[in-house]
């Protein structure tokens, strides 16, 4: 099937497209970027449409042709000034963002993750990744009261979502929610964190193929929210270790506009992750994710940080 892609401004109606190329309205999805509409265009083997002649419509801007699976997170389709923004600021730069990650087990030892924030914050780190492991109610009532002390230091919180039912609840004291690995096809919990509009950040699962990495993105820009997050971890050996998953990460570069995260396995050897981390700057990454928090003080002293 071939779709065509049309950024419309936001007057531009629908039903007259659908009128003037006499086409069926559930060929036609609109999608509401604000200023602009992005129109969908199904097209199948009955269906004809003049490219050249949709362009020349009024309050047309742009018209594109694709025959891939997936469309609106394409380069060619990035909005003009886009940004993931959190508090209204962008939360990518110019260099290389760090993300110091953490495992939440639901336990006492876990009131020792704001001491480390605190020591972090010193060398300049604002943005705080938690995974849950447990997602019992009570837990997370746990979890939330511990990170809303964090939050009022007016630190980034990336927080695990590991279900449409905690969108709600947890959405008070998250600044970025993060499908896990495990979760990354569950398209019902895509689709509810896109309405949420709160940003996202997708975690890639180490059997996926490309394709199916993008489309679970797809999903939630569908919905209206833009703000995502792609984060390539590493790829498992014939030996079962986890190495870098390079040629991803240079080939999302070439084929998407949203920012992509770098993640750094705790498993790695201490010694590889500042080379590690020079690699992501090297082949221009947005981000680092780093769960090793023992390093982390090493690469805050990288060149260009």
């Amino acid at each position: 099937m071939k779709v065509i892609v049309a950024v419309a401004e936001s007057r531009v109606r629908p039903e007259a497209v659908v009128a003037r190329f006499g086409m069926k309205p559930e060929d036609v999805r609109v999608i509401d970027m604000g200023k602009e509409k992005l129109m969908l265009f199904s097209l199948g083997d009955t269906v004809r449409l003049d490219t050249i002649e949709l362009l020349s419509m009024e309050g047309m801007k742009e018209v594109y042709s694709f025959v891939k699976p997936y469309k609106l997170i394409h380069k060619e389709l990035k909005p003009r000034n886009f940004s993931v923004k959190i508090k209204g600021k962008p939360l990518f730069g110019a260099g290389l963002k760090l993300i110091a990650g953490f495992t939440c087990r639901c336990t006492r030892e876990d009131r020792n993750i704001l001491k480390k924030t605190r020591r972090l914050s010193q060398r300049g780190i604002d943005s705080f990744y938690f995974r849950i492991t447990d997602t019992r109610k009570a837990d997370l009532a746990m979890i939330k009261e511990l990170l809303s002390g964090i939050k009022e230091k007016g630190f980034n919180i990336f927080i695990t979502l590991p279900s449409p039912d905690v969108i709600e609840y947890l959405k008070e004291i998250a600044d970025v929610f993060v499908v896990e690995k495990s979760n990354m096809q569950d398209f019902a919990l895509l689709r509810e964190a896109g309405k949420s509009k709160i940003p996202l950040m997708v975690r890639k699962s180490p059997w996926a193929t490309l394709d199916e990495f993008i489309l679970a993105a797809e999903y939630v820009v569908c919905e209206g929210n833009a703000n995502v997050i792609l984060c390539v971890g590493g790829v498992f050996t014939a030996d079962q270790k986890v190495v870098p998953d390079i040629i991803s990460l240079m080939s999302l570069k070439e084929q998407t506009y949203l920012p992509i995260v770098m993640e750094v396995d705790a498993n790695y050897s201490e010694r590889y992750i500042p080379y590690l981390a020079k690699f992501a700057k090297d082949i221009d990454c947005d981000g680092i994710l780093l769960e090793n928090y023992h390093v982390i003080g090493d690469i805050c002293c990288l060149p260009g940080k």
